[in-house]
């Protein structure tokens, strides 16, 4: 057995490799007929909805179960919702004026946990109406995640 950052890898007398796949899992594969994957080093730790991509480009995840918000997105594949959602309106910077932010309550982003708790680059006193403003005065800015507290 071998350990990598103390992540257990099932040893093998094939050739193996680790790869972080798209929707953030950490996993090894081995050759056998094709290449498979033979261990999810990062599993079970963050949870059925705790990895990034877990439900896809604009995808929320609750209670392991993958839907888009429901104003402005849909579906890719309801058959395969962990495919994501796409926008029903495009986003584009020639009518900026008309954009506004969907708020998601209640809803964490894995970067948020991962942030140290002297983190000096966030601005303690923005407020969530002046988050909301900065981002929409900049018209490439599709999200903004605000937290009250750090901790």
């Amino acid at each position: 057995m071998e350990v990598f950052k103390g992540f257990m890898i099932p040893p093998a007398p094939i050739t193996q490799f680790m790869r972080l796949d798209f929707d953030g899992h950490l996993k090894v594969y081995e050759r056998r007929a094709s290449w498979e994957a033979v261990s999810d080093l990062l599993s079970p730790f963050p949870g059925e909805c705790g990895y990034p991509m877990v439900c896809g480009k604009y995808g929320v995840c609750s209670n392991g179960q993958c839907g888009c918000p429901q104003e402005a997105f849909k579906q890719i594949d309801y058959r395969h919702p962990n495919l994501g959602c796409s926008l029903i309106t495009p986003i584009s910077c020639n009518y900026s004026q008309y954009h506004s932010l969907l708020e998601l309550k209640d809803t964490s982003y894995f970067t948020l946990n991962s942030l140290p708790p002297d983190n000096s680059d966030l601005d303690e006193k923005t407020g969530l109406e002046d988050c909301k403003k900065t981002c929409l005065e900049n018209c490439s800015c599709k999200a903004a995640v605000f937290s009250y507290g750090w901790v």
